[in-house]
């Protein structure tokens, strides 16, 4: 539901760029919707027709969703043009396969800023061999049990990673109660970096999960609800950043309103969530984990999405507090988040599309900082502070303080299109930051500038070419970037400039057989110390149904 706000993640955004995101959820909302048009009910082709305006301003996730959360109640209804008497169908056996390779090459990687085990949680990829040639093989068995709805064993065999997984999925109380439970056991050979010395070693991973859910979404009128609860347990045998073994407890339940022609839907909801990292000692006699980290989030959100004749419409509302109880620097912090975006058709050729998005972030510190004490830091502690403590040649210095801002983006866009399967973008985000920041231990030449995120403005226009018809989705992109950082803590990156590219490809023949593939290399001018860096990523795969 959220993303956590770190550099690292801005630094190598490109591995999860958007226009690279895109062709996955087209190719599975085209599977879903050629699976549900053979059914005969009016209210499914009402969906499906809602669908297709999402799909077409391509907003796939958001039409996949809607697709799925198609009443089962529904769909075993009998239409006029179906013989009252059906037989129950029998059990079916669907295969999976996926080969590919993926490939990444990082310069511009800022490790300093992720000493927060959360933002360790965000840099796996940069421990792993940068070349993978993968084959997964899974079985989906539907065995139209009334209780067992779905089997689903796999195994992922690739050159730098190796696993095993099953997962279960049960269904009781005429399909309120929603049970699954899914494990996997992994083994993975890891790169040769500053995180493990020189020499390569295996991380080994038990992973397993329980999720239940009580719901019941457009089934008896307009008005339903959801009530998801989720237990993940990860175990590994050797922690390191981005790998440190941690139980997650997280539950989302929310009512949700949504019109007849499901083309207005809003949601309410809580977002919770408690995550107990633990490192597993066993130099410590009885014990199997040490605590060093607990966070425990909670927080309301509103959703809104609309379809009008001409126009697409979602609003998103939101507030998350989190508490680290475990940690020895921040104590807690507060988000607030509000998203707007609007698209209007104009006509067949133009259209106008404005999205916005609002974050303010407030942090709360508690923490001590030590130094070595020598005659030159004697002479240096400005007058009036009080040291509490003096050990072993030690200064140590309580502080307490806090630390804020905002974000903001805009993104205004105009599309073209000359024809139904070729569209011309543009789009202009401009995003703003601005945060404050503080000395936490007075104007001494050892304190440290604390703040959340660089202030800076910056100016990414962006210009993109899509061909997509039915079953078929080829973009290309092109941004420019001018990024000016006004205002320079202690520690800062420079102001830069940068060029983006890429493209995507997905493919789907016969409703069995897809090819896809992405591809992004991004260029960096940083006027700190006139540094050039070049960062690549490229993902090629070939997948098929039986």
């Amino acid at each position: 539901m959220r993303k956590l706000l770190c550099s690292l993640i801005m630094y190598c955004s490109f591995l999860s760029a958007e226009p690279c995101a895109q062709p996955a959820d087209s190719l599975e909302y085209y599977q879903k919707r050629n699976e549900l048009q053979t059914l005969k009910n009016e209210q499914i082709r009402t969906a499906i027709r809602a669908a297709d305006e999402l799909a077409e301003q391509e907003f796939y996730t958001e039409a996949l969703d809607l697709l799925n959360e198609i009443s089962p109640a529904i769909l075993r209804e009998d239409s006029p043009d179906t013989p009252p008497e059906k037989k129950e169908p029998a059990a079916e056996v669907i295969w999976r396969i996926l080969s590919g390779a993926d490939y990444y090459y990082l310069e511009d990687i800022s490790k300093s800023d992720t000493s927060d085990q959360e933002a360790r949680d965000s840099i796996q990829v940069l421990q792993e061999e940068p070349f993978a040639l993968y084959g997964k093989a899974s079985l989906e068995f539907l065995p139209r049990s009334v209780y067992i709805h779905s089997l689903k064993p796999s195994v992922y065999i690739a050159n730098n990673r190796t696993s095993v997984g099953a997962g279960a999925e049960f269904r009781f109380f005429e399909k309120w109660v929603h049970a699954e439970i899914y494990g996997k056991a992994e083994k993975q050979l890891m790169r040769n970096d500053e995180f493990h010395g020189d020499s390569k070693d295996t991380s080994d991973l038990l992973e397993y999960e329980t999720r239940l859910e009580i719901q019941n979404l457009h089934r008896d009128g307009l008005i339903g609800f959801s009530a998801p609860f989720s237990i993940n347990n990860r175990i590994y045998r050797n922690n390191r950043p981005g790998r440190v073994s941690l139980r997650d407890y997280s539950g989302n339940p929310f009512v949700e309103y949504t019109s007849g022609d499901f083309k207005k839907t809003f949601n309410t909801g809580v977002f919770w969530q408690y995550k107990d990292y633990y490192d597993r000692d066993t130099a410590i006699p009885d014990s199997n984990s040490v605590d060093s980290l607990d966070v425990y989030r909670i927080g309301p959100t509103i959703t809104a999405n609309m379809l009008f004749n001409r126009i697409t419409a979602g609003f998103l509302a939101g507030f998350l507090h989190e508490r680290f109880t475990q940690s020895n620097t921040i104590d807690m912090r507060n988000e607030y988040e509000l998203t707007a975006r609007i698209r209007a058709k104009i006509n067949e050729l133009f259209l106008v599309a404005l999205a916005a998005d609002y974050l303010y972030n407030h942090e709360e510190y508690d923490q001590a900082f030590a130094f070595s004490i020598t005659d030159t830091v004697y002479d240096t502690i400005p007058p009036g502070i009080i040291i509490p403590s003096y050990q072993s040649g030690e200064l140590l210095f309580p502080t307490d303080y806090s630390l804020f801002g905002s974000f903001t983006k805009f993104v205004p866009g105009i599309e073209i299109t000359p024809s139904p399967f070729l569209l011309l973008s543009l789009d202009m985000p401009v995003s703003y930051r601005n945060y404050n920041a503080v000395d936490p231990v007075g104007d001494s030449r050892f304190a440290v500038t604390q703040y959340i995120e660089e202030n800076s403005i910056a100016f990414e226009p962006q210009i993109g070419l899509r061909i997509a018809p039915e079953h078929f989705d080829f973009r290309i992109y092109c941004a420019y970037l001018h990024e000016n950082i006004y205002e320079k803590a202690y520690y800062y990156e420079s102001s830069n400039r940068g060029i983006r590219t890429g493209g995507a490809l997905y493919w789907l023949l016969f409703d069995l057989f897809a090819l896809s593939g992405s591809g992004e290399f991004q260029r960096k001018h940083y006027e700190k110390d006139n540094r050039v860096s070049n960062n690549a990523s490229v993902s090629f795969s070939v997948s098929v149904k039986l």
